[in-house]
């Protein structure tokens, strides 16, 4: 027997990311010569999803999320592929790479509920929204560390700054993410 996570704390009313007008004024797509493209091009860094993953749903509402909505148990290869083109477009799609990121965000919008107690959890809360984020930055900065091609001497500052805009892209609140 399983235990249910923790109900997704988070009243979707008054925590939740609009799905269409995020700020991208001065937000630019990466380009060839990130250290985002060379560490995503070094593909070690799909061994290091499902470490991600259950760091992932660690998070309340991301658990709740993916118990009630997700097909992870019914298609675990096409939910790997989807998730994988959406982070390769967004990080890889230069003139594409919004319109990708605000896909993501679309696709997040319907996914919200209702705990026992009655209080609402969604996928948008922004706390939420940057702890998935969070998690792949903090893996694959491991990864590459541990199993990948490593990091040169700025690499790492530089990868933070470049997930940051990433981060930007998706829809994760400034405040939200730490500057370091």
């Amino acid at each position: 027997m399983t235990a249910d996570p923790a109900p997704a704390r988070h009243d979707a009313a008054d925590t939740e990311i609009a799905t269409d007008d995020i700020a991208t004024d001065g937000i630019a797509p990466l380009g060839p010569d990130s250290v985002a493209w060379k560490v995503f091009g070094d593909l070690t860094f799909v061994l290091g999803a499902p470490r991600r993953l259950l760091i992932d749903v660690a998070h309340p509402v991301v658990a709740t999320g993916v118990r009630e909505f997700s097909v992870f148990e019914t298609d675990p290869y096409g939910r790997a592929e989807r998730t994988l083109d959406m982070i390769m477009g967004v990080v890889y799609g230069q003139e594409d790479a919004l319109d990708m990121a605000r896909r993501l965000r679309e696709r997040h919008r319907d996914i919200k509920g209702q705990n026992p107690d009655g209080s609402r959890w969604s996928s948008l809360n922004p706390e939420a929204f940057h702890w998935v984020h969070a998690s792949l930055v903090h893996g694959i900065y491991t990864q590459q560390k541990e199993l990948g091609r490593g990091w040169k001497p700025g690499e790492v500052e530089q990868f933070y700054l470049e997930m940051r805009q990433v981060g930007r892209m998706y829809g994760v609140r400034e405040q939200d993410m730490p500057e370091n």
